[in-house]
Order: structure tokens, then sequence, then C-alpha cells
């Protein structure tokens, strides 16, 4: 470039920064000078010497630089390398973080589950609060309402809670719970307690006790040991306090009722047995005064002797009912001859009594006799069983063949007899009179109105009881539970 007539050199160089990456341009300017037309003659020794001279400092410049080249080069291979290791390192460094994160993801998502499990037994805790403190308000409200008083000891005999009746018995406050109850005093005269106590804890045994408070009313005192529900071991004890003094006293009354009616009744027993005695004498004078009268008389005349048959007739239906009336008193004297009876043998004895009224009916039995023994007395159970046959052979039509079922069989805590029939029947508002003295179902047929009233009182007389089911014009079900 010529600037004012003079030449000027321009060059253009990049320019960088330390540790900046912004890119400059360096600018020089120079100015040419022109060359002296003088001429200057060097001589050529002096050239040569200086020529020689600068190779030699190039080539030792140009050593330097390759041998500065090689040191960079050998930095170079060594940065590579060492840039190729870390990458290396980075990349397993990578690797491994991945591998974290993806654990780190796995162990996220189980401690969400874990979390969701957590809520969930958060939840049911909840419920299980609001369960414990409405069984705990039950519990409260129980104590506070239980009049007769309770105590809970554990298996130390330390006292562990107790109901608000439970303080006119033993002199406790709240501030004695977790003491020795021997350490109590009592209002009660019960030497025994923590005797009774210990041996329920041991022996897991239930001890029932009446005792007398200083105030002298009865209480029955009931130690039970406390099991919980889990587990098998007695941790403790409970004993509950109730107020019997009306019962004793009730109780003391229905002895001496007791015994009255015992006086009574065997009074009645010795009345039936004189009156049956005292009847017999004037019904056989009776009975041998009508044979003599029936030898003097002219019997052929059919009047005659149909008022006789007639008297005859009743003077025997009349010493039945004495005998029968001499049997009623003799039951509960005789209750107790009690041993173990088959039924079938007592069945195949009475069939074998009345075969001549099972022949001429052409009566038909079926027997299932599923409970085959009753500890029962046999001449009542004989009479029970045949006072139910007769009668089913008895009420039957005349154009009807007696079809008659009896079955044995275990209902809860009795041995039920069922005799079924395809008799005449009873109405509903006759059976419950049937079991009375001297009623009968049907006046027309031959009867004293007396044996079912003696099935009842000997069934009664056991504990057990008598149920009827019947339809008029089809049959009846006679059911006797004894007490197994």
């Amino acid at each position: 470039a010529i600037s004012n007539g003079k030449r000027v050199c321009i060059e253009i160089k990049p320019f960088f920064k330390d540790a900046s990456e912004e890119k400059l341009l360096l600018v020089f300017f120079s100015e040419i000078k022109e060359k002296s037309t003088e001429s200057y003659n060097i001589p050529n020794n002096v050239t040569n010497h200086l020529t020689n001279e600068h190779l030699l400092n190039l080539e030792t410049e140009l050593a330097e630089a390759k041998n500065e080249l090689a040191v960079a080069y050998e930095r170079l291979e060594s940065s590579n390398e060492n840039m190729q290791s870390f990458n290396e390192e980075l990349q397993s460094a990578n690797e491994e973080m991945q591998s974290a994160n993806e654990e780190m993801q796995s162990t996220n998502e189980e401690l969400q589950s874990v979390n969701e499990e957590l809520q969930t037994i958060n939840k049911e805790h909840q419920i299980t609060n609001a369960e414990l403190r409405e069984t705990n308000d039950d519990l409260n409200n129980y104590f506070r309402s239980n009049l007769n008083g309770q105590l809970f000891v554990d298996e130390n005999l330390l006292l562990k809670r107790f109901s608000p009746g439970a303080v006119k018995h033993i002199n406790i406050r709240e501030s004695d719970i977790g003491r020795p109850l021997s350490n109590i005093t009592t209002n009660i005269k019960f030497e025994t307690l923590i005797a009774d106590i210990k041996r329920v804890i041991s022996d897991d045994a239930t001890i029932t006790r009446e005792v007398e408070s200083i105030d002298g009313k009865i209480y029955q005192v009931m130690t039970m040991p406390y099991i919980r529900k889990h587990s098998k071991n007695t941790e403790g004890a409970i004993i509950s306090f109730y107020d019997i003094t009306d019962l004793k006293a009730l109780m003391a009354e229905l002895v001496t009722s007791n015994e009255s009616l015992l006086r009574i009744n065997a009074d009645l027993n010795n009345f039936v047995y004189g009156a049956s005695h005292d009847l017999n004498a004037p019904i056989n004078n009776i009975e041998a005064l009508m044979h003599l009268l029936t030898e003097k008389i002219n019997t052929t005349e059919p009047a005659v002797s149909k008022l006789m048959v007639m008297i005859e007739t009743s003077i025997q239906n009349f010493k039945g009912v004495i005998k029968e009336l001499a049997l009623i008193g003799k039951i509960e004297s005789e209750m107790d001859e009690n041993n173990y009876e088959n039924f079938a043998d007592v069945f195949n004895e009475i069939r074998a009594a009345i075969s001549e009224k099972i022949q001429l009916s052409n009566a038909i039995f079926e027997v299932d006799f599923q409970e085959k023994e009753i500890r029962f007395s046999k001449k009542y159970l004989r009479s029970i069983v045949l006072n139910l046959i007769t009668n089913a052979l008895k009420f039957c039509p005349a154009q009807r063949i007696p079809h008659i079922k009896i079955k044995t069989e275990k209902v809860k805590n009795f041995v039920v007899l069922t005799v079924n029939d395809n008799g005449i029947g009873i109405k509903k508002d006759r059976i419950d009179i049937i079991f009375e003295r001297y009623q009968r179902v049907n006046n027309d047929i031959e009867g004293h109105g007396i044996g079912l009233y003696l099935v009842k009182k000997v069934v009664d007389a056991s504990g057990g009881k008598v149920e009827v089911e019947s339809i008029v014009g089809e049959g009846s079900t006679f059911q006797i539970y004894f007490k197994a």
C-alpha cells in the first residue's frame, strides 16, 4: 500500500488470549524502505562464513524444534492415552451411574410399594385403634354398671383392675392398682381368698364359695382363671361377687315349703293307700252279695240278665279304679328303681301279652329303635308303652287296619319315644285335657280315663315331658321325652 508517497507493508495474523475462546486479529503496519542504490561488495569468504554460521544456527534450531516436536508428540500421545483411559473410566462411571440409577428407580418403586403397604397398615391400625377404643369404652361401661363387683389380679396376685361395686367388699382405691391383693383389707369373712386365687392360677380351676359380709349379707364369690384369647396359660384370676341374700332367703322358704309339701304328699299317699285298701273290702262284699243274689233270682229274664251284667261290669270297673288309685300313690316312692332297659325287649313282652288283640285287629307294626336302651324303671316304661299301644289299637276305626309306628331317637339331652297311629285322632281343644284324671276322648269306647294321666305323671316325675300332635280322622303322634 502507498501512503503519502511511502510504501507500507500490512500483515494480518490471528491473535488468541489465554483461557479465552474469543477470536481476534492482529494487524501489523511497517514502512518499506527503498533499497540503497549503493552497492556493497562483501567478500565471498565473509559471506560463506555468515552463511555457514546462519545454517548452523538454523540446524540447531531445527534440531531443537524436532526434539520439542518429539516431546510434544510424546506428550500428545500420552495425553491421548490418558484421554482414552479417562474416556473409558468416564464411560464405566457412566454405566455404573446408569446401573445405579436403575437400582435407584427399582428401589424407588419398592419404596413406593412399601409406602402403600404402610398406608394400608396405618389404616388397619386406625381401624384397630378405633375398635380398641370402642372395646375399652364397653369395658369401662361394663365395669361402671357392674354393681356386684369384680377384681382382676395377675399371676403375681397384683391388682390390675376393679369395678366400682367391688369397693364395698375390698377397701381399694385407684392408687392401689399394682399393689399385692394380700396387702388390702376386706369387708367380708373370706379367709381363703388368697389361697383360692393361687389354686385357680396353678390348677386352672374355678372355685365358688358362699361368704358373709360384715353387714350380714350373703355373697357368692366365684374365682376363675384369667386366660387371654390366643394363650392357653393362666395369666391371673377374676374374682366376682354376687349378692345372693334374697336368693338364700327364698331358697330357705322353698325348702320349708318343699318339706311341707312332702309331708302333705306322704299324707295323701297314706290316704290313697288307706282308701284303696278300705274300699276293697266293701266292693268285695258287694261282689259276693251279687253272686248270692244271682243264685236267688231268676236271671233268665232278658231285662234282669242285662241288669246283672251291667252291675257286674260296674263292680269290675270300680275295682279297676281302686287298683289304679293305689298305683298313683306308689309312683313317686318307686321312681328311684331305675336300671337300663331295652326298648325292643319291652316291646316284645307287650306284643306277646296282647297278642290276641293284635291278631283280632290285624295290626301292623313298624319299629325303629335307634336308641336301644334307657335308664328307667322297667315297670313304668312297660306301662307307658302298653298304654300308648293299647290306645292306638282301641281308638282305631273298626273298618281300618291299625298301623302303628314306634321309633326311639336321641334329641339333645333326651331319649324320645314316638308312637304314631292311624286312629280316629283327637280334637285340638281336647288334647290338653286327655292327660287329666278320668277325662276321656271318646265315651263310647271302654276305659277309665286314667291311663294317659298315669303316663304323664310318671314322665313328669322323671324330669321328662309328653307332646301330642293329632289330626281328626287321620291319627295321633305321641312323643315321650325321657331325660337321658
